[in-house]
């Protein structure tokens, strides 16, 4: 659980805070004399609560368009197409860092040699040693 020694220790003082605060609690509030000559104006109230309801709409409209911002940018669909174009653009720049380079097209499912060894006889290795000999011995 808690075996780390700072996080031990950070605990320690952690719990000795809430216990403070908890002992000494909020500080009290001395009684507010009354002003008499304080008139409640419905006006201004009226006011205020305007206010505040236009900061609220504010802050659900703010709201919203972050809503619909995500949804937007998490939708799979979306991150699928970006993710396909994002491959076609890697590619169309690798092909086009080759644009200047000859490439020899391989074709993999065909089996390459690469070593032109002449072509393929049947006759036996000392076929072809008895026919040099012959052809050395006329010059």
């Amino acid at each position: 659980m808690l075996s780390h020694p700072s996080r031990r220790g950070r605990a320690v003082v952690f719990g000795v805070l809430v216990a403070l605060a908890a002992l000494v609690g909020p500080a009290p509030v001395g009684a507010v004399p009354a002003q008499d000559d304080e008139v409640f104006d419905a006006n201004e109230t009226e006011g205020t609560i305007e206010r505040v309801r236009y900061q609220l709409l504010g802050v659900a409209a703010i709201t919203g368009a972050l809503l619909v911002g995500y949804i937007w940018h998490t939708d799979p669909s979306r991150r699928q197409r970006v993710a396909i174009r994002r491959r076609e653009d890697r590619e169309r720049a690798g092909v086009a860092a080759f644009d200047d380079e000859f490439v020899l097209p391989v074709d993999a499912d065909a089996d390459i040699d690469l070593v032109d060894e002449g072509p393929v006889t049947d006759a036996a290795p000392e076929a072809d040693a008895t026919e040099m000999e012959a052809d050395v011995e006329e010059r």
